[in-house]
């Protein structure tokens, strides 16, 4: 929420995100954001943010260039975004191939 209170701050997001039902057009109304978001390509988001052409984006908070570009990921205060359950997935046959893997 705290997004809503600057207006004026350029917000670049992924052209995926600008057209999911629950990326930006959700966002933008769960938040009452008063931005209009540009779409841009994913791979951009970064060197647009280092450069100044854009202040927000979307990105996945597990992400690595975060500490690289000392970006601050906001908190969701409105509970938007489900919270997504990493798991580990293996091939039924490993117990077989590499049976080291699994102790």
């Amino acid at each position: 929420s705290d997004l809503a209170r600057h207006p004026s701050l350029k917000i670049g997001l992924s052209n995926e995100f600008m057209q999911r039902a629950d990326g930006w057009p959700g966002v933008r109304a769960a938040y009452a954001l008063p931005q209009t978001a540009t779409g841009l390509d994913h791979d951009l988001a970064y060197r647009a943010l280092q450069s100044g052409a854009i202040e927000v984006t979307d990105l996945y908070s597990t992400d690595a260039e975060i500490p690289y570009y000392r970006l601050q990921v906001l908190r969701d205060d409105r509970h938007y975004f489900p919270d997504y359950q990493a798991v580990f997935l293996y091939r039924k046959d490993l117990a077989q191939r590499s049976p080291a893997m699994l102790k």
